[in-house]
């Protein structure tokens, strides 16, 4: 009898020193995201496709099948920012997330061709609405730079400058008319449609005399 008492007890001493041995798993997962973390499409152009990822825990291996991707879906015909979340949690509950934005962005190409301009002129000298034929080409040099020919309905049209982010929000800085017979000054701002196709431009002239115009109108690019 005291014999098996003994070894009842040694029985209970070792099952403690084992418990006693175990540690709580508090660890979570790791992801990595295979590509850019953020990555940027033109509009129009480029194509989407995921490009991996990786998920893995210390105590259980290999959990990328187990990873939850939510968010948004990618759409390279609208301009804008996307973000991904992929997510997972191992067997003791532990969870670990990861985010991938891909932009959807505009280049000097977008903006490349012929645009039917719809016009309003307010100000020192108010004009009802005209309809133009507007042509932009590249600048050449700065990839975020276009050139627009025949800009505004003026009886002689003049050539600007635009500046534009890679989400298509516009600045026409500060330069002179070119248009034979008009001297002075324009400056303006615009924004571009998420498809890419339509313009809204906003400028204002302000001409040797002191007289001042605003233009507003909107761009359709022809197709």
């Amino acid at each position: 009898m005291k014999k098996l008492k003994f070894v009842l007890m040694a029985v209970v001493a070792t099952m403690l020193v084992f418990s006693a041995c175990e540690t709580e798993d508090l660890d979570a997962p790791e992801i990595t995201l295979f590509g850019d973390q953020v990555m940027n499409l033109v509009l129009n152009v480029d194509t989407w496709a995921e490009p991996g990822f990786e998920a893995i825990d210390e105590q259980d291996g290999d959990l990328t099948s187990n990873v939850i991707i939510t968010g948004d879906s990618v759409d390279v015909t609208r301009i804008g920012v996307y973000e991904i979340t992929y997510s997972v949690s191992d067997k003791a509950g532990n969870q670990t997330s990861k985010k991938r934005t891909v932009n959807v962005i505009v280049d000097q190409d977008t903006y490349v061709g012929s645009w039917a301009v719809t016009e309003e002129i307010t100000g020192d000298n108010p004009e009802p609405v005209w309809n133009y034929t507007a042509t932009v080409a590249k600048s050449g040099v700065d990839p975020n730079t276009i050139l627009v020919t025949n800009f505004g309905g003026y009886a002689a049209t003049f050539t600007a400058t635009v500046e534009f982010d890679k989400f298509g929000n516009f600045t026409i800085p500060n330069q002179p008319l070119t248009g034979s017979g008009f001297y002075g000054t324009m400056e303006g701002e615009g924004t571009t449609a998420e498809d890419g196709y339509t313009l809204h431009i906003i400028y204002d002239v302000e001409y040797a005399d002191g007289d001042k115009d605003r233009g507003e109108g909107t761009w359709v690019k022809n197709k």
